[in-house]
């Protein structure tokens, strides 16, 4: 499974360096292909942990990504998420690579994470569009299939696997609890789908909005935390060759995971991170990535959160969202995981203490990591076969949790699959001056080229 894994976040990559890059930068395809090489070879002497099973006992969990992924693509929702994935794939599909375009009399070129975009647009150019939306839903698939195939794969009973897997897309915070306690409701009523945005300055989303809405940044988080989990070893022995790949995806994602590739650090040991992918291949991909996503990036909104927010609403936001969550499956298991529950809560706690995005975009999209794993911990905690009562108490108290959690992430997917809210149903309807008109909307996903942007980025022709 790891060099599958490996295989799916670097895909994007050797597309990016071969066709986004001059051809002086071709000489970095070479050596991360090398990387990878040499990271299965290593993979199969190491002997990497096998499924324990055969992949068709994992049914269950496959039969509810599928219907749910399928859900989220063929049914995706009517917000502004879709309108910008359309806008990009129409840039990537219509435009020479890198796609440069110009907006009020200005010149741009696209510059966004765009490891989910690549192979489906790469597909779209070369068969026709009509290729785009299923193979936008085989790629999404892919990737979580493989995340929850490490993150599921040491149960075994059918329940099991079908229990983890409704937990993991339907956990969230307790934001009911959350609109409830800041705005009446009955005078002010929320679409369900905005109901994780009661605290108004920021929201930690359910795993289920990353493939309904914003899988370019859910699938590389999940995929990177499940391998941590499931390969710790090997997650160290080229974590920053992950985490290069993972970039590309999505720069938030990268954030929210380097916690946890810093946690399976100091549990292996510094030494099984001197490789040669870390210490030489990984510095040397990084670089054109950083002037890639650096181009412009002063322009996004960046503050400190306690000027604007009150320490009393971050103090509300952590205990709802995340907090009590941790205690709860550190009740219900208190000699295990106490460094993974740690990470994450101090991780979540730097992400609420910063803004980052028009829309407090680095706390939505890095903390996806520590929320999938928080998701994986609270279902081993609930099948955890400790019977005596105050665990049973534990138990109870963490199914009420789950249960009021899930209550607005259902409502929002319900209505999000119901054909007669659906507006967005042809994706040639969006470009890039219409989803992103607002100038402020540009600076998140344009930049203007420059002298350094054409030392290693090709021109339009």
């Amino acid at each position: 499974m790891f060099p599958i894994a490996v295989a799916y976040l670097s895909t994007p990559l050797f597309i990016f360096l071969f066709t986004f890059l001059n051809s002086w930068c071709t000489s970095l395809s070479a050596l991360l292909l090398i990387a990878l090489v040499c990271c299965v070879w290593h993979t199969h002497k190491q002997r990497a942990t096998p499924l324990p099973q055969p992949l068709y006992r994992y049914w269950p969990m496959l039969v509810v990504v599928t219907g749910l992924v399928y859900g989220g693509i063929w049914s995706p929702f009517n917000y502004w998420d879709w309108q910008k994935h359309f806008a990009i794939f129409n840039l990537l599909i219509d435009h020479t690579w890198p796609p440069h375009i110009e907006l009020a009399g200005q010149e741009y070129f696209l510059r966004y994470g765009l490891g989910w975009y690549l192979v489906p647009a790469l597909m779209a150019r070369w068969v026709g569009t009509v290729a785009l939306t299923p193979t936008m839903f085989l790629w999404t698939l892919l990737g979580t299939c493989l995340a929850l195939l490490l993150g599921l794969r040491d149960l075994r009973k059918w329940w099991h696997l079908s229990l983890a897997t409704l937990v993991f897309f339907f956990f969230s915070g307790l934001d009911l609890i959350g609109a409830l306690s800041v705005k009446n409701l009955a005078s002010e009523p929320l679409s369900p789908h905005w109901l994780q945005w009661w605290s108004v300055w920021g929201q930690i989303a359910p795993n289920l909005f990353g493939v309904t809405w914003v899988p370019q940044h859910a699938i590389p988080a999940w995929l990177g935390a499940c391998l941590v989990l499931a390969e710790r070893h090997l997650a160290v022995r080229y974590g920053a060759l992950l985490l290069a790949a993972v970039a590309l995806w999505s720069p938030f994602a990268a954030i929210g995971l380097a916690p946890f590739f810093l946690w399976a650090l100091c549990k292996e040991g510094y030494r099984t991170a001197l490789t040669l992918p870390n210490l030489v291949l990984a510095p040397l991909l990084l670089v054109p990535l950083l002037f890639y996503f650096s181009r412009g990036a002063g322009q996004i909104p960046f503050t400190l959160a306690m000027p604007t927010v009150t320490l009393s609403s971050l103090l509300l936001f952590a205990l709802l969202e995340f907090a009590l969550a941790v205690a709860l499956i550190l009740a219900c298991n208190p000699r295990r995981n106490q460094g993974l529950l740690l990470t994450i809560f101090m991780s979540l706690v730097a992400l609420i203490s910063v803004r980052f995005g028009m829309h407090n975009d680095l706390l939505m999209r890095g903390s996806i990591a520590a929320i999938c794993v928080l998701a994986l911990l609270s279902s081993r905690a609930l099948l955890l076969n400790h019977r005596s009562p105050r665990m049973l108490v534990n138990k109870g108290l963490l199914v009420i949790y789950l249960g009021v959690a899930a209550i607005p992430v259902v409502a929002a997917f319900v209505s999000g699959v119901d054909p007669r809210n659906h507006r967005i149903s042809k994706q040639h309807r969006f470009t890039a001056s219409s989803a992103m008109a607002d100038e402020q909307w540009r600076d998140q996903y344009l930049a203007h080229p420059d002298e350094n942007t054409k030392l290693y980025l090709r021109s339009e022709p």
